[in-house]
Formats: C-alpha cells, sequence, structure tokens
C-alpha cells in the first residue's frame, strides 16, 4: 500500500467559491471567518452594537442601558465604557485590565467610584480572577460583577 498523492488545483484569483462549495470542502465546519464573517465565539456570546460602541455580550449591552437610564436619574455620574486600569511593577506595565464599565456612585453619602464587569460562569476564569484581585489590589478599588 503506498502513498498516493492527488493533484491540487490552482484557484486563479478570479475565480469564486460559493459558501456550499466552501462548507463541503471544510467538511461541514464553519467557515463564515473565511468569507469575511465573524468566527463564532468561545462562549456563544455575540457582539452588539450601541450608540456606536460595540459590547461583547448583549447582556453587556443591557447593563449599559441601565446605566443610562441611572446617569440620567442623577445616581451615577462620569459613566465611563471600557475603561483600561494597568498593573505595573516598578514602573513597567505588566498588563491593561479593561474592565466593562467605570462610575461614580452617589447613592452613597459619600460617592464611590465603581468598576463593574458583566460576566457570565463560564467566563470566570482563573487567569480572570487573578487579574481582577491584582487590579483591586494595585489600584485600591473592588470589581464588582454582574452575574447573568
Amino acid at each position: 500500500m503506498g502513498y498516493r498523492r492527488t493533484p491540487t488545483a490552482t484557484v486563479t484569483p478570479t475565480a469564486t467559491v460559493t459558501p456550499r462549495e466552501l462548507a463541503r470542502l471544510h467538511k461541514g465546519k464553519d467557515v463564515r471567518f473565511l468569507l469575511g464573517g465573524n468566527k463564532r465565539s468561545k462562549y456563544g456570546n455575540r457582539r452588539v452594537e450601541v450608540d456606536g460602541i460595540w459590547f461583547d455580550s448583549e447582556a453587556e449591552a443591557k447593563r449599559y442601558g441601565e446605566l443610562l437610564l441611572l446617569a440620567k436619574a442623577g445616581q451615577i455620574s462620569d459613566l465611563q465604557v471600557h475603561p483600561r486600569l494597568a498593573f505595573e511593577i516598578e514602573g513597567e506595565t505588566m498588563f491593561v485590565y479593561v474592565s466593562d464599565f467605570q462610575y461614580q456612585d452617589h447613592t452613597t453619602p459619600v460617592p464611590v467610584r465603581v468598576v463593574e464587569d458583566v460576566k457570565s460562569p463560564a467566563t470566570c476564569t482563573a487567569l480572570y480572577r487573578l487579574k481582577r484581585k491584582l487590579i483591586e489590589r494595585q489600584h485600591g478599588i473592588v470589581i464588582t460583577e454582574i452575574m447573568t
């Protein structure tokens, strides 16, 4: 039994491949990313755009709507979307933590800075928990998790 090499076809730049042919060639796997579409997300969430801002999930976009209502009611202020917090050691940035929201909460006697992350149980990985603890310790904050 010898190895038999099958000839490979050359594809010219003007050749077009239909999605059905592409799926057949890739044995039915998800090939949307080859056609310029988005690859399926790891946790099954869908990206959503609201007010020109892209959110990683529908739950995060829903929370943004809730925070906008609280801001209009005057309960919170200085709402920031996807703020970046750097973790540094001896002046060198080790990583940058991007939370979902940050705002000033005025429902307490003294306004409090709140940092929020919208999470599902699947996205609470060990690496996420480690980064969260390091950022909390260095910046002196508590990251509030909104579980979905």
